[in-house]
């Protein structure tokens, strides 16, 4: 595989169990996969930590999507974070895109 810079991705949920399955899967390139979870009552919570133990999971209450998406960012383990919302997918031509971009030269703060 390509040397490239490491990535995180976010996704914020709350009661996402339709969807946060496939939306992970769609993100496992990433390094870290970063949940944040606004207190979800749908089994969600459950769900994530018995099929990706990989997936680093936190819940914190829900401010707004600015201040959801601010709070993980700053603790993202790495500097290039991808933001996906639970019901969208990475599909595999973005994936690679991505991958391409960030095995450089990064010539970007952001994309």
């Amino acid at each position: 595989m390509t040397s490239r810079v490491p990535v995180s991705a976010i996704i914020h949920v709350l009661n996402e169990i339709d969807y946060i399955e496939d939306c992970i899967r769609s993100v496992d390139f990433a390094d870290e996969i970063y949940v944040m979870d606004s207190f979800s009552t749908d089994g969600t919570v459950e769900f994530i930590r018995q099929h990706f133990p990989r997936v680093r999971l936190e819940q914190r209450e829900y401010l707004g999507a600015a201040s959801t998406k601010n709070y993980a960012i700053d603790r993202a383990a790495h500097d290039w974070i991808f933001i996906i919302d639970a019901d969208e997918r990475v599909t595999p031509k973005l994936r690679d895109e991505l991958l391409r971009t960030l095995a450089g030269p990064l010539d970007r703060w952001a994309y």
